[in-house]
């Protein structure tokens, strides 16, 4: 008799464990114990947008510009480099969630055509591409989207291409960047001449293609009980002839001499 109430108190004491962990998890999953990095669309786009997973649900926002509310560009502004101040747009809107059969497997997830209905692809020709944090990328036709779906798991943000080469499948993304085909069909593009004197046309996407150049600057010091903290920002620009140009989500900015 001992024997049994000794064994039913070690499964509740081993039930209440798991429920415990259960719980735990669930709410580091949810954003509220782990960090969930959100995913960027960015590039040739109308709107910038960012997609993040939060309790089971993919939360899409989007930005906006101050100055017009529909984010429409004024092309003197894109041209002159002249930066417009963006905010997030309302509240997130909740995605639709799909479930798919991918490489044998069952997920859930979001539709990356869903996505950039949102977003708006500035050009018919285009190309999107899927950028990881490690540097992996790879791209697909922005005409034919189909079966490309975006996930959120083990593997940070995945993009699964049913009917693509396995190489298209990128994990841990960082960012969804479309690329037109013709950077001169973008309003956000500038102009600029390179080191050989030819003028070119550059796109947010063109320019996220790039080679680009990072740089720590000093952005201050404090001290706290006789501690003493030193603080670095990171600057990324492309360099292209005289001109030191950023990407600024879905526009160019061109950095100062003094920056």
């Amino acid at each position: 008799m001992k024997g049994k109430k000794l064994l039913s108190a070690v499964i509740i004491i081993l039930a209440a464990v798991v429920v415990c962990e259960t719980v735990y998890l669930a709410a580091g999953s949810g954003g509220n114990g782990a960090y969930e990095p959100e995913l960027s669309f960015v590039g040739d786009v109308e709107k910038a947008v960012s997609l993040r997973y939060e309790e089971g649900r993919y939360l899409l926002s989007v930005a906006r510009t101050e100055e017009d509310g529909n984010g429409e560009r004024d092309a003197e502004a894109a041209e002159s480099g002249e930066a417009e101040q963006e905010t997030e747009s309302g509240n997130p809107e909740e995605c639709a969630v799909h479930s798919f059969t991918f490489e044998g497997g069952k997920h859930r997830g979001v539709l990356l055509s869903d996505v950039m209905k949102q977003a708006g692809i500035v050009s018919d020709a285009s190309h999107i591409y899927f950028a990881g944090y490690d540097g992996m990328m790879s791209s697909v036709d922005a005409s034919s989207l189909g079966e490309n779906y975006l996930v959120f798991g083990a593997n940070g943000w995945e993009v699964m291409n049913e009917g693509y080469p396995a190489s298209s499948n990128v994990k841990a993304m960082e960012y969804v960047v479309t690329v037109a085909d013709d950077p001169a069909e973008v309003p956000a593009a500038v102009n600029v001449t390179d080191d050989s004197g030819h003028e070119r046309v550059i796109s947010p996407g063109t320019l996220f293609l790039e080679n680009s150049v990072s740089s720590r600057r000093f952005h201050g010091q404090s001290e706290k009980g006789g501690q003493s903290v030193v603080v670095f920002t990171t600057d990324t620009w492309v360099q292209i002839g005289q001109e030191r140009l950023q990407l600024d989500k879905n526009r160019i900015v061109r950095m100062s001499d003094g920056e």
